[in-house]
């Protein structure tokens, strides 16, 4: 479904932050009372479904895959995990 032009890289960028704040944003609804947890599912299961679609987008555009930055990621968080470094900030704890 991708239309691709000169500026795929920042068209996909663009979507990402985008789809990221709707996501946000049902939070936010949810949490000022707009809302109940039905309606919060249903957006967030649109709005992640978005999120992934550009994502999926960036890693087909500089030829990354996808599952492997998953994995990598899972790898990354259990091994934090295991020296007690899970909570505070930085890449390289």
């Amino acid at each position: 479904t991708w239309i691709h032009g000169k500026q795929d890289q920042a068209h996909a960028m663009a979507g990402l932050g985008a789809e990221a704040g709707e996501v946000s944003a049902a939070f936010q609804k949810y949490y000022r009372g707009d809302y109940g947890e039905e309606e919060l599912l249903k957006r967030l299961k649109c709005e992640i479904g978005g999120l992934m679609y550009y994502t999926a987008m960036l890693c087909n555009l500089y030829d990354l895959e996808l599952s492997a930055i998953l994995i990598s990621n899972r790898d990354t968080l259990i091994d934090r995990q295991n020296r007690g470094v899970l909570q505070g900030d930085g890449d390289e704890r």
